[in-house]
């Protein structure tokens, strides 16, 4: 009887440390921001929750990728580009996992979000 209760909390314990794992690993979403635009861009990812993701200058033709924490929001792209203007994306909701595409070009920000 004091085996089985022995081995019943070993096999509780490995459990339970196995979901706390997996729920401190769980997914968040990523964005991948795309910069077709003719020159370098500044762009922000912001929410209605306060948070700010800021990428640092993206080079014409390139591509940043950045993990945002992994809870329901509203999520927009700022873009501000050298000649000191900015233009900004509409705002999606996005939830605690999937993939936040943004494209930014000399006339627009776009964004999308797919599970």
């Amino acid at each position: 009887m004091k085996r089985m209760f022995a081995i019943g909390i070993v096999v509780f314990t490995l459990l339970a440390a196995a979901a706390v794992s997996l729920w401190l690993l769980r997914s968040s979403p990523k964005a991948n921001i795309t910069n077709i635009a003719p020159h370098s861009v500044s762009v922000s990812l912001e929410t209605n929750v306060g948070e700010t993701y800021p990428v640092g200058p993206i080079a014409s033709g390139a591509t940043a990728n950045i993990s945002i924490s992994g809870q329901d929001k509203l999520l927009w792209a700022v873009a501000r580009f050298p000649d000191g203007s900015s233009k900004q994306s509409e705002r999606i909701y996005v939830s605690s996992q999937g993939i936040v595409s943004v494209t930014i070009d000399a006339v627009a920000v776009r964004i999308s979000y797919a599970l």
